[in-house]
């Protein structure tokens, strides 16, 4: 089998007499009968798109916050891309689309537009809360990509 294919399963009885419940091909099998399966063995995933390191200013690091955006894929699509950024300290917090407040382990998962292309539609503020007076902090950013379900 193939990870992103579909197959068509069907079951077909036979009694002991030797007669089948319909005959050995395709076109015999009854309207309705049976179910179609995807098959997907690997999880969707998903990147940021940055400027490449070549372009960066010699000290390699951002100068100003560039537009939050990527690309996810997955052998059967994506259904929805989610973006979560940490800001990294004595107290880790994440990012909850208007500063950062959360102070969960697990991420704090955020909405984007789009799917195979994505884009943060709120770079803007992220960008004012990373940008000046943010020397030698870092920042953790995730980007989460969820398989439609079958």
């Amino acid at each position: 089998m193939t990870s992103g294919a579909s197959y068509y399963i069907v079951s077909r009885s036979t009694d002991k007499a030797g007669n089948a419940e319909f005959g050995p091909q395709a076109s015999d099998i009854p309207t309705g009968v049976g179910v179609i399966v995807a098959y997907d063995t690997a999880p969707p995933t998903a990147v940021f798109n940055v400027p490449a390191y070549s372009l960066l200013s010699s000290t390699k690091a951002f100068n100003m916050m560039p537009t939050v955006w990527g690309t996810a894929s997955g052998d059967l699509g994506v259904s929805k891309v989610m973006i979560a950024v940490q800001k990294l300290g004595s107290t880790s917090y994440w990012f909850d689309g208007v500063d950062f407040e959360q102070p969960q382990t697990n991420p704090y998962f955020l909405n984007v537009t789009g799917t195979n292309t994505w884009t943060y539609d709120n770079t803007a503020t992220m960008a004012k809360l990373i940008g000046p007076g943010s020397d030698n902090v870092q920042f953790v950013f995730i980007a989460s990509a969820t398989a439609p379900s079958a």
